[in-house]
């Protein structure tokens, strides 16, 4: 990475493929009488005396319904299976987005052979086994962003001394980060944020921001926001996210990750 580099961020999964896999199985585990799956009671998640600030914040403090699955079990090893099928979906669409990015930017600037260097590419949504510190777990990342420090990542001819790429997006109206993993990333099974993560969801959004405002925040700033198909901008507007750097120093308080690089947006494809 340099100043003044060019530097492409896809944020893209499944299509909707991912919600309906996971709402077909939370249905079979919810009635699966041979492995005897039982309803947890719902609780309140306790966060070290923190108060949640708004309406918002606390309803996430109410835990959904889980379900506990041995992981022998048919219908876990479907469920394996059929995450992992997700997951390798995921990262076909991002590999088919980028070849065409990779052709369009080929045309704009006259040159059939330039190519666009993956840095890294990551699911936010996974269940697998993986070897931590105190042994072997099963992990899952819904919404997280994959951080292997460089202790972690000793066979990688450069990560093992810098630690893994971690791309840190604020919203399509201001500025992100590329991270790399720290070694406090051990204390949380090698996870981390995949971005600066919403104040309002999407329908909140979309009543608190008019279009009007969200593409005249977008012009003042000088970016360029491409539109396809008849996506809702308000969903994305840069107020419903949370502050990127206020994000970011979090995870360096905590050891997590640390920024590398500081990439201003010039333009958004949003789709």
């Amino acid at each position: 990475l340099a100043k003044d580099q060019l530097v492409l961020m896809l944020h893209t999964g499944t299509g909707g493929m991912c919600g309906s896999t996971m709402r077909f199985f939370n249905q079979v585990f919810k009635e699966d009488d041979e492995d005897k799956l039982a309803e947890k009671e719902q609780e309140k998640a306790e966060l070290h005396d923190f108060e949640p600030a708004d309406p918002y914040r606390q309803k996430w403090f109410e835990a959904p319904h889980l379900y506990g699955i041995p992981a022998d079990s048919p219908s876990a090893r479907h469920f394996l299976t059929a995450v992992s099928a997700v997951a390798n979906f995921g990262f076909v669409n991002r590999t088919a987005i980028t070849y065409h990015i990779q052709e369009s930017l080929r045309e704009v600037f006259g040159d059939k052979q330039m190519r666009a260097k993956l840095m890294f590419d990551s699911s936010h949504v996974t269940v697998q086994q993986e070897d931590h510190v105190n042994g072997r777990f099963w992990v899952h990342r819904n919404g997280a962003n994959w951080a292997a420090p460089a202790s972690y990542m000793s066979d990688h001819p450069l990560y093992s001394q810098t630690g893994q790429p971690i791309p840190v997006p604020g919203s399509m109206g201001s500025d992100s980060y590329i991270a790399v993993a720290s070694e406090g990333a051990h204390d949380t099974f090698c996870s981390t944020n995949h971005g600066a993560g919403r104040l309002l969801d999407k329908p909140e959004a979309g009543t608190a921001f008019g279009e009007a405002q969200v593409l005249e925040q977008m012009q003042s700033r000088g970016i360029r926001l491409y539109r396809y198909g008849n996506s809702d901008v308000t969903e994305q507007a840069p107020g419903a996210f949370k502050n990127i750097d206020n994000v970011l120093n979090v995870m360096e308080q905590f050891d997590i990750a640390k920024g590398v690089v500081k990439v201003r947006p010039l333009a958004t494809l949003k789709g």
